[in-house]
């Protein structure tokens, strides 16, 4: 009798950790992109949307913006002088990233680099190769009021801007022209708890199995004395 007993409880301890097991919050993520092509500068406060959380699948925990920048350019120059010339191409562009709710600025990038040197003969005209340059930046948010802005239905908002500082530099009698370009990529990663049905209390739970495990005893004993009549 002692070892039917000692089976129940086993068994109703079981459900217990079954059931609890199964009423776990758990953490999530989940992550939408947005991007602009690539287009010539200056560009000003070109519009980036994500679609926000949706409140039913947990409680937000934070927000990652993960932003990418990226610039490429090319220039023709000539050399008006009777001597050759030498030069380089300087890429340049600042890039920001504005909420779109306040116009705050979220990031601030630079985004430069620098060729390596040319030379131009006396009265020549010379097109350099296409110069690129990357720069990204990552924030996490966890600020109550600022995630309150991602929940809901719809999209979230964002302005994107790039303007151009690129230039010849170089001596010498030079015209020159420079095209510069810049695309703009972003990633909204919400991580979040997600929502549980709730679950009955561990000693409600095993009040119950406890019962139910002493409830198979009984029929089981009912059963061998019908057996033996």
């Amino acid at each position: 009798m002692t070892t039917k007993v000692f089976n129940a409880l086993a068994a109703a301890t079981t459900l217990v950790g079954i059931v609890a097991t199964a009423g776990a919050a758990n953490a999530a993520s989940l992550s939408f992109n947005t991007s602009l092509a690539s287009q010539k500068t200056d560009i000003l406060n070109a519009p980036l949307s994500v679609q926000k959380f949706n409140s039913s699948l947990g409680t937000l925990d934070s927000v990652i913006l993960e932003f990418t920048s990226n610039i490429l350019g090319n220039g023709s120059v000539t050399n008006t002088g009777s001597s050759a010339a030498n030069f380089r191409l300087s890429l340049n562009s600042d890039i920001s990233l504005k909420d779109a709710t306040n116009n705050n600025t979220l990031f601030n990038l630079n985004a430069s680099t620098l060729s390596s040197q040319f030379s131009v003969g006396a009265n020549q005209t010379l097109s350099t190769p296409t110069l690129t340059a990357t720069e990204t930046d990552t924030q996490t948010f966890t600020d109550a009021g600022f995630l309150q802005s991602f929940i809901g239905t719809g999209n979230r908002n964002f302005l994107f801007s790039a303007e151009a500082l690129s230039g010849i530099v170089g001596s010498g009698n030079l015209n020159s022209t420079v095209s510069t370009f810049a695309d703009g990529f972003l990633k909204v990663t919400y991580n979040y708890t997600e929502k549980t049905t709730s679950v009955p209390e561990p000693s409600a739970l095993l009040g119950i199995g406890v019962m139910t495990g002493f409830g198979v005893i009984s029929k089981k004993k009912k059963w061998l004395k019908m057996a033996n009549s």
